[in-house]
């Protein structure tokens, strides 16, 4: 079926369920993310998003991923390669990037492009120089010889090899990842490069902030959100708005009202015109009495089942009410109903909003 514009209402659909399920998937792996103790449960999240990042399409630096601090240099060179075609999510579902992705890694041409979760070269720069002069680099073009000894005296300054480990008293190397605590930016990594300088020429700030790759993937699912139509509805909101109650541990009512054991029995009751419940089990009256029980009539007679007690439906203010309007039956119907609220239909519920006004006025 083609639509009037020649697009495929089904196909369409399929896109749109293919993000919201992928949406769903890296949300929570965002939250594992965050909560993960060891080195190995972080890995293998991280190898997740990874994978997810590459089917929905987008590079990991759209997914905003910080490539710096949950995945190794070389995972983050190799993440997503300039010449391979991203799978999508499956046979049906086809993903437009955001228009303002990020450029891709190239792992000939370092000294030009960032790596994948970089921010752009121009947002570098300024980051670079912000921090030569936080941390009182006095040479403008930030030497590496003066970040070296700056890192043995100031805590805000931890380098590490190609490997992660840390280096203590050793010159800066290319390829070597600055951790550098920033009261502006907060904290920066950067692999610096071969030209001797902190410039951001040819460095490479991989993360700012200290969340980024959390923040950053969150960041990017609005991205995604935006590929699938911007007026398009999220089914999964759309679900969360329907059941509202779910959310507090509440039962959700049903959509559409469901006869109750007492509105059978009062249907069974104006069919015969004969008593339906034993007057011990009457679900009516309580065993008070009422035209719809009889001392005669059987337990559980004519395939009615009697209502099982509820102490927490049955409460004062009914048996008050079931006083009150024994002898109005319009009231006493209402009572009834009352017995499960949850069943009862909108129309009802303004009846039994009615009568207990009119049971109100009559009281005063």
């Amino acid at each position: 079926m083609v639509n009037a514009i020649g697009s495929n209402p089904m196909q369409d659909f399929y896109k749109l369920k293919d993000q919201t399920d992928l949406k769903s998937q890296i949300s929570k792996l965002i939250t594992q993310l965050g909560s993960a103790q060891t080195p190995d449960a972080k890995a293998k999240i991280s190898n997740q998003i990874q994978n997810l990042s590459q089917s929905s399409g987008q590079s990991l630096s759209n997914l905003g991923v910080d490539t710096g601090s949950i995945f190794s240099p070389k995972m983050a060179l190799m993440a997503t390669p300039n010449n391979a075609a991203a799978p999508t999510a499956n046979a049906n579902a086809t993903v437009a990037p955001a228009a303002n992705a990020a450029p891709t890694a190239n792992a000939n041409n370092n000294n030009e492009t960032p790596k994948e979760g970089a921010v752009s070269k121009k947002e570098g720069e300024k980051i670079v120089d912000d921090l030569n002069t936080e941390m009182g680099i006095e040479n403008k073009g930030g030497n590496l010889k003066e970040w070296a000894k700056a890192a043995k005296e100031k805590d805000e300054i931890t380098v590490k090899d190609k490997n992660g480990k840390e280096k203590d008293g050793e010159k800066i190397e290319k390829g070597d990842i600055l951790e550098v605590k920033s009261a502006k930016h907060g904290l920066v990594k950067i692999e610096a490069g071969g030209d001797g300088e902190m410039n951001g020429k040819d460095d490479k700030v991989l993360s700012v902030g200290g969340q980024a790759a959390a923040n950053g993937a969150q960041n990017g699912l609005n991205n995604i959100n935006q590929a699938a139509g911007a007026n398009a509805q999220d089914p999964t909101a759309q679900k969360t708005a329907a059941t509202p109650n779910a959310q507090a541990g509440q039962a959700t009512p049903a959509a559409a009202p469901q006869k109750t054991d007492i509105q059978e029995g009062i249907a069974k009751f104006n069919q015969t015109g004969q008593p339906v419940w034993n007057k011990a089990e009457c679900p009516a009256c309580k065993g008070k009495g009422c035209k719809y029980c009889s001392d005669d009539v059987p337990p559980a007679a004519q395939g009615v089942q009697p209502a099982a007690a509820n102490p927490a439906q049955q409460t004062p203010a009914l048996d008050v009410a079931n006083t009150q309007t024994k002898g109005t039956s319009q009231l006493n119907g209402m009572v009834n109903q009352a017995q499960n609220p949850q069943q009862l239909s909108e129309t009802e519920i303004k009846n039994l909003l009615a009568a207990i006004m009119q049971l109100a006025n009559k009281q005063q």
